[in-house]
């Protein structure tokens, strides 16, 4: 059960955008972002925090990765209300460090591969400004990413330069499961810049 377990972050590429919640009626210097746009990259660095109790001992994991997704497709249309994502998937190829503790006693630093295809997805999210810079997703947005589920309400920062747009969000999520007959508890936090490019 120890190390051995491989650590709870392949859905770490998720965009559940979450930095703006309150809404305000505002003028938006970036409604021009309204157009359609072609897919370049997602950059994520992420942090999985892994701790498995099996009655005797404790063995906590924590994972952590920086990558630029490869293999990038799809599109992004933006209209006054909503998002719309067409064939949009990536691959994330690239090595994981993780620090392995035993009943809090540090025991090694190793790596691990993490590679993963998203599946080809398409997605529709409403969302509405909330300052010049920031959008809100009141039922959550899965436009990035098509493996995971949305998780509620998120936002996004918004930056139009030239031709390319960029999607700033951060996220952290916790989960408890004990289906395998041992608890264990994962925290996944995570910083991502999504861009796209005018077409």
């Amino acid at each position: 059960m120890k190390k051995n377990l491989y650590p709870a972050f392949l859905f770490c590429s998720l965009l559940y955008l979450v930095s703006c919640k309150k809404e305000s009626s505002i003028n938006p210097v970036n409604s021009n972002i309204q157009g359609s746009y072609t897919f370049i990259s997602l950059t994520a660095i992420t942090t999985s925090t892994q701790i498995v109790t099996d009655g005797t001992t404790t063995d906590k994991t924590i994972t952590r990765s920086n990558y630029t997704t490869k293999d990038n497709t799809g599109t992004l249309t933006i209209d006054a209300s909503k998002m719309t994502s067409t064939g949009l998937s990536y691959r994330i190829d690239t090595m994981a460090t993780a620090d392995y503790y035993e009943d809090n006693v540090f025991i090694e630093t190793y790596e691990v591969p993490f590679q993963f295809t998203v599946p080809t997805s398409s997605s529709t999210s409403e969302y509405k400004w909330v300052t010049s810079d920031s959008v809100y997703f009141a039922s959550g947005t899965v436009f990035t990413d098509g493996v995971t589920s949305p998780s509620g309400p998120s936002g996004a920062r918004i930056k139009l330069e030239g031709d390319k747009l960029y999607v700033t969000g951060s996220n952290e999520q916790s989960s408890q499961d004990n289906s395998s007959g041992y608890l264990i508890n994962s925290n996944l936090k995570a910083d991502i810049i999504a861009i796209y490019q005018k077409q």
